[in-house]
């Protein structure tokens, strides 16, 4: 029985609990050789340095004709960037995007025989915030945990994505995601010049920090901004403001090489961010200098991106669908992936893969016992069904898929889209944040323009 849309603020959050799996083969004969051109772009008090990473035509090893089919299988191992064999092809594709994915080396992730596929979401759900009259466009939220509370934000929009008056919002729960406090502001232009989107949370040294990006039209970024949880007033504190065109996509991440990365693509200054990139503080401090390094100079439309490191490596998910760009990779809808064996300094030739990712915003890292997701809208559904991927510990190899949600049998009644999705996990528990698009609320008919957050939750060994 679907559960009615209150008008109350409800709270829902998403605990995974997960089992143990055998470790699966090992990744990686990728090599790439790139050259690097640095340049600067001016920031308030401190320089930017952006890397742009460029690519010879081959970058992958290949297998070939004469290999048998146990070496072919071999060589094809899990995660490794492959030029030969059958690339993924996926029910959604059209022949344009056929013809893209054959142009593209690829890498295989999954083994269709092997996936185990949970129809029954062990998860749990509430709502964190509705849409309403003043703010009728939720969108783009990240989640952490701090001293036992939850802290979720997003931006708000008083009718349509990135358009009047947007500011950051934010709530919390204090009961595992349960309940929710009411919705507050953490962030805005008062002047209404500038619109605040992408929230990211990070927790160093005892600390709970916000980074914020603003822009001057849609998708224009202007600067990235720091902000430190004040515990006395429940606040946030402005810590500093840094001119860039870098739009954040994930929470930082930290790698086993000791650097924060943030996921997220860059661009030249008052022009929308077109190439994937990677945001990295080499002190590991949200109050360090933070560098760009541009992953592809090819421009992708809407090219959000998402980090996760397995066995020193790094792959890259890229949001990529058809578009007004005109690049090669603008042309079809093909989910997008890139390799970096050195921490993000250097990358590989864009390839496909065999998740049926959808062109819509991913999230993909690694949970406490090892094993590694990826989070998105699947196959032919648009954004209509939300699925994890989980792998094997330490492993490339992804052998379970979790549906979460469904419009055909969503929870919540009169909601028709689950998408945008920010995964954290803390003490055996991981909580999902994703923004539910809604129907009939009495709001007005855009379906696509009428949006809340909902926030999943269960334990890690549930997985």
């Amino acid at each position: 029985m679907k559960r009615k849309i209150g008008t109350a603020v409800l709270a829902a959050v998403m605990v995974l609990s997960m089992t143990a799996c055998k470790t699966g083969p090992q990744n990686d004969n990728t090599t790439t050789t790139t050259t690097t051109a640095a340049t600067t772009t001016t920031t308030a008090g401190k320089p930017i340095q952006i890397t742009v990473a460029t690519k010879p035509a081959a970058t992958v090893s290949t297998t070939t004709s004469s290999t048998t089919s146990t070496q072919a299988a071999d060589d094809r191992a899990f995660g490794k960037l492959m030029t030969d064999g059958e690339f993924p092809v996926h029910g959604f594709y059209t022949p344009a995007a056929l013809e893209l994915a054959e142009s593209l080396s690829y890498v295989e992730f999954v083994d269709e025989k092997q996936l185990i596929t949970t129809d029954t979401s062990p998860f749990t759900d509430t709502v964190i915030r509705l849409p309403d009259e003043e703010f009728r466009f939720l969108h783009e939220s990240a989640v952490i945990e701090f001293k036992g509370v939850l802290f979720a934000a997003w931006y708000s929009c008083p009718e349509k994505e990135l358009q009047g008056y947007t500011p950051i919002h934010g709530a919390r729960s204090f009961d595992g995601g349960k309940t929710w406090t009411e919705m507050v502001r953490w962030a805005d232009d008062p002047t209404k010049q500038e619109m605040y989107c992408a929230p990211a949370f990070l927790v160093e040294n005892g600390a709970l920090y916000m980074f914020v990006n603003t822009m001057r039209g849609f998708d224009n970024i202007n600067s990235l901004e720091l902000y430190k949880w004040n515990e006395t007033t429940n606040t946030f504190d402005k810590q500093w403001r840094r001119t860039m065109n870098f739009k954040m996509n994930a929470n930082p991440v930290k790698l086993s090489n000791g650097k924060l990365v943030i996921s997220g693509r860059t661009g030249e200054m008052g022009k929308n961010p077109l190439n994937p990139a990677l945001l990295i503080s080499d002190s590991a401090t949200a109050n360090g200098d933070w560098r760009i390094v541009q992953v592809d100079d090819t421009q992708v439309q809407a090219p959000e991106t998402s980090v996760v490191e397995i066995n020193k490596i790094l792959y890259m998910f890229c949001r990529n669908e058809p578009g007004s760009v005109g690049t090669e990779l603008s042309v079809a809808e093909a989910p997008l992936v890139y390799v970096s064996k050195d921490y993000g300094e250097t990358w590989s030739q864009p390839a496909t893969h065999d998740i049926p990712l959808r062109a819509v915003k991913l999230y993909a890292g690694t949970f406490s016992d090892g094993r590694n997701y990826v989070i998105g809208n699947i196959e032919s559904s648009g954004r209509t069904r939300l699925a994890m991927y989980v792998s094997e510990p330490n492993s490339c190899r992804f052998t379970k898929r979790i549906v979460l949600y469904d419009t055909k049998d969503a929870p919540i009644e009169n909601t028709v889209m689950c998408h945008y999705p920010c995964v954290y996990e803390q003490n055996g528990k991981v909580y999902i944040t994703v923004t539910l698009n809604y129907d009939n609320t009495g709001l007005g008919d855009d379906l696509f323009q009428i949006r809340g957050l909902q926030c999943f939750t269960a334990k890690l060994t549930d997985l």
